[in-house]
């Protein structure tokens, strides 16, 4: 279990500020994210009950027989689709920005990861950069804080984004690399310097599931991988 977490006075003793501090700062981006969300839903709910009500005012024979007016009804149903597009991306922010549960919970490394990659994907086709998510079926659930190892997916896609080319592919991959550990791996990354940053991020938020962040080099480049125990910290 992760210290602090679990009611032990022994969990109160001084932590060492430097493994801490990256999780100090998740927490802020995380209350900012919320509170950046929370603005943002409010005018969208009124956008899309603004979209129903013209939407259904747009079936008035009489409002339909006049030319001009013909595309109305499919700009109102895109505007309203649109709309609720983004509160469901807002919703996947939300689930990235809460603060952490006491206790760890049971997480799907395989549905979490696809939120990530969901996430980025509008970024990701912007720079002409594509996404391959590879998740391994049938993964083990874990037990763990699922905003943090969100925030920590997030921070290895945009590492890797940075580093990648314009037709380049990142790869965002789930698997079991051994009986007692889940992983989710990311890459090709960028040097060790443009790196630094985001193994900070990563091996807090590991380390506070009682896993390691890894750093692995072959042919098919540098990848980062967050290593986590299927049963939780000891």
């Amino acid at each position: 279990m992760v210290p602090g977490e679990d009611g032990d006075p022994k969990a109160h003793a001084p932590h060492d500020p430097e493994r801490l501090l990256p999780l100090a700062r998740l927490a802020d981006i995380g209350r900012l994210a919320a509170s950046v969300a929370h603005e943002i839903s409010t005018p969208l709910a009124s956008i899309t009950l603004r979209a129903e009500s013209l939407a259904r005012s747009a079936q008035d024979p009489r409002l339909q027989a006049i030319e001009s007016f013909k595309n109305f009804p499919r700009y109102l149903k895109s505007i309203e689709e649109e709309a609720l597009r983004c509160k469901e991306i807002l919703a996947r922010l939300m689930d990235f920005a809460r603060t952490p549960a006491a206790e760890p919970r049971s997480v799907d490394l395989n549905a979490l990861a696809e939120r990530a990659g969901q996430l980025m994907r509008h970024e990701m086709m912007r720079r002409r950069v594509s996404l391959d998510f590879r998740p391994q079926p049938d993964l083990p659930r874990l037990e763990g804080w699922e905003g943090r190892l969100g925030q920590a997916m997030l921070a290895l896609l945009l590492g890797a984004l940075d580093a990648a080319a314009e037709g380049e592919t990142v790869t965002l991959e789930t698997s079991t690399p051994r009986a007692d550990a889940a992983s989710v791996r990311v890459g090709p990354m960028g040097d060790a310097v443009s790196m630094e940053d985001t193994l900070v991020v990563c091996r807090a938020v590991a380390a506070a599931h009682g896993g390691e962040a890894t750093v692995e080099t072959g042919a098919s480049g540098t990848r980062v991988a967050l290593v986590l125990p299927l049963r939780g910290r000891t």
